[in-house]
């Protein structure tokens, strides 16, 4: 028999020079100019400040305690799996960020020279966070002698002490009035918006619902057509009693403060349930409460903020069932089925499926993954599902009777492939076959001035040149392309469009996959330097029918419209990490990790719709546009609470 080699450890000097150099590149690596002929020194001249090499010094004294006797071998190849990505991630990101291009990552000595340093350092960076999050993980957890909640998870079942409480008192500790609490503070926090920019925040896609319900537009199902309706039921409602547009508009913000901070307000209170500890509670109510972005969607008429707290609700339930496994469904005292938890899972899929287009998707995954995934909960998730689609359905059937609309254009789907046509008719015109090019130019002869004119209706039914095509092409928003789709050519030749967008992939990989990656690095990098896509509105959008801001609260308004690039561009180091998809996508990545890390394999089910959303980011138009993640943004203090809770818990089994 064999013996185990037995390794010989790394001598301190050798770790210490390995972790300086490490910090060292990272340190270097966010000072570099990515994907530019500027020399290493100049880099270096320009950029490193006493504050970079502050970093140096800590990234080192970190580095070592976190490693300096850590033996758990799991954990350290999760931990450098991560930095790897994360340093992956990195470099491609704000390379595309500067030159939306990635030839030039290794063009040159110094470019590939400076390519190698950044991706060891944000790697290293990457490695030392994951390890240095497991192991103040590791010691919170060996540390708390907390008790543990019951199976049913309810704060009001942890042990109290048999003493007589203030009634009021006693009324607070409860969930409902922890809840109720809660609710009421975040409702305050929102009023001051609601009044500075009454009756509320519309954009494009707002007056675009607002002219269907008032019979300006035909119906289209381009937006969520439920959403629409629910607009047109206060608005209609408003129309009936003789209110103005304006207050009926101020009707629709009210009742949508009153959902969303309610769903804020339960997520906390079964944070709470869960055990997550008061310290954590209270910076996610501030940040629920006191962040911008919440208080200005939620007087925004958009789609994304009813959706996002939908997918923070749907969230926080499928944490219950993940800690409670069996139990979440069926009683384990009377073997009873818990109707109340299957209505509310369902009631937050159909939510989901309901209020935006990508949702149906993420639900339909979403019950898919966690069927074949969670065995022990395996048939009542099957049964879900079944509810699910039966409900949208009857739903749909139903607005299909009672609404007459039209089916919306394929183009918001197509953002990919159209972008990837374009940036190939842009780069390489002259290899394109006869073929390849009468088929681009009849799918890009669509809406012209994206008023409804065709390029059928000009003289002679004129189609756009190879070289209009290229010119439209901007490598970070597919508007300028996805607006010329002809959705009748493409309709008709469908399986032209697929034939051709595999054969021209296939043709020009490097070229599909920058132009693919172009338009969704900022969902995936935290971005360094400026940030220029717009996060939110703070305006009404110009109309007819007699809809305007009457501020009733002036001061606030002006005081908002002072800083408004600050909130809506935030730039601010440190504040402006709260703006960036990257940063939330790690920070979802991270938890997962670390989920991962301590084999809580049934625990991860409760992050596959966050993760599934995100995938349908990368299929977006914007390469990081915040409404569009903001169901990620929302659910994040939650997953964060429960990723701790899990970590710090001995036991994770529940019985059944």
């Amino acid at each position: 028999m064999r013996l185990p080699i037995r390794r010989k450890p790394t001598p301190l000097w050798l770790r210490t020079g390995l972790h300086a150099v490490g910090a060292l590149c990272a340190t270097l690596a966010v000072t570099l100019h990515f994907g530019r002929e500027t020399p290493l020194n100049a880099s270096l001249t320009t950029n490193m400040h006493t504050s970079s090499l502050a970093v140096l010094v800590l990234l080192c004294i970190v580095a070592h305690k976190v490693f300096g006797d850590w033996d758990d071998k799991r954990g350290r190849r999760i931990a450098r799996a991560f930095g790897l990505l994360f340093g992956a991630a990195e470099v491609l990101g704000n390379t595309l960020h500067v030159t939306n291009a990635l030839n030039g990552l290794f063009a040159t000595g110094a470019l590939f020279f400076k390519t190698l340093v950044a991706f060891a350092g944000f790697a290293y960076l990457g490695t030392v966070l994951a390890a240095a999050a497991m192991r103040g993980l590791d010691k919170l957890g060996n540390a708390s002698a907390a008790p543990v909640p019951s199976a049913a998870g309810s704060a009001d079942d942890l042990p109290q002490k048999p003493k007589k409480l203030p009634r009021l008192r006693a009324f607070v500790q409860s969930d409902r009035g922890f809840f109720l609490v809660v609710w009421g503070i975040l409702i305050l926090s929102r009023l001051p918006y609601f009044l500075a920019f009454y009756p509320g925040v519309t954009s494009y896609d707002s007056d675009w619902q607002l002219k269907q319900t008032l019979g300006i537009m035909p119906y289209s199902d381009h937006h969520p057509i439920f959403h629409t309706l629910l607009i047109g039921a206060v608005t209609g409602f408003g129309e009936i009693v003789g209110l103005r547009m304006n207050t009926s508009v101020a009707l629709f913000s009210v009742l949508q403060i009153l959902v969303t901070t309610a769903v804020f307000a339960y997520a906390l209170t079964r944070m709470r349930a869960w055990g997550c500890g008061k310290g954590l509670r209270v910076v996610s109510l501030l940040f629920m409460a006191l962040f911008p972005i919440h208080a200005i969607y939620s007087v925004t008429m958009w789609k994304d903020v009813p959706f996002g707290t939908s997918i923070l609700l749907l969230s926080v339930v499928l944490i219950d069932v993940a800690r409670e496994k069996r139990a979440f469904f069926v009683d384990t005292k009377t073997n009873a089925p818990r109707m109340d938890h299957f209505i509310l899972l369902t009631l937050s899929l159909l939510a989901v499926a309901l209020l935006r287009n990508n949702g149906r998707y993420v639900a339909a995954l979403t019950i898919f993954i966690l069927f074949i995934a969670l065995r022990p909960v395996r048939w009542p998730m099957f049964a879900v599902g079944v509810s699910c689609l039966v409900l949208f359905a009857v739903i749909m059937l139903s607005i299909f009777g009672f609404v007459h609309f039209q089916s919306g254009s394929r183009a918001e789907m197509l953002s990919v492939p159209m972008q990837q046509f374009a940036r190939i008719a842009k780069e390489y015109p002259e290899s394109l076959s006869a073929q390849q090019v009468d088929f681009l130019r009849n799918l890009n002869a669509g809406d012209l001035d994206h008023d409804g004119e065709t390029y059928a209706d000009l003289p002679n039914n004129e189609l756009p040149t190879i070289q209009e095509i290229g010119e439209r092409y901007n490598p970070t928003i597919s508007d300028p392309v996805k607006w010329f789709l002809n959705d009748d050519y493409f309709e008709k030749n469908l399986g032209r469009f697929l034939l051709n967008w595999v054969v021209l992939c296939l043709q020009h990989p490097g070229t599909a996959l920058t132009a693919f990656l172009n338009n969704n690095y900022g969902y995936w990098t935290v971005i360094q330097g400026e940030w220029g896509y717009w996060s939110c509105f703070s305006t009404i959008y110009g109309n007819d029918y007699g809809l305007a801001q009457e501020s009733k609260f002036p001061a606030f308004q002006e005081y908002v419209g002072t800083h408004y690039d600050l909130i809506n561009y935030n730039k601010t180091p440190g504040i402006s990490l709260l703006y960036s998809q990257g940063v939330g996508f790690w920070i979802l990545l991270l938890c997962a990790a670390l989920l991962l890390w301590k084999k809580r394999g049934f625990a991860l089910g409760a992050l596959v719709p966050l993760f599934v959303l995100w995938l349908t980011c990368l299929a977006s138009p914007v390469h990081g546009e915040y409404r569009y993640f903001y169901g990620i943004v929302c659910a994040l203090p939650a997953v964060i609470g429960f990723t701790i809770e899990q970590i710090k818990r001995k036991e994770f089994v529940i019985a059944d």
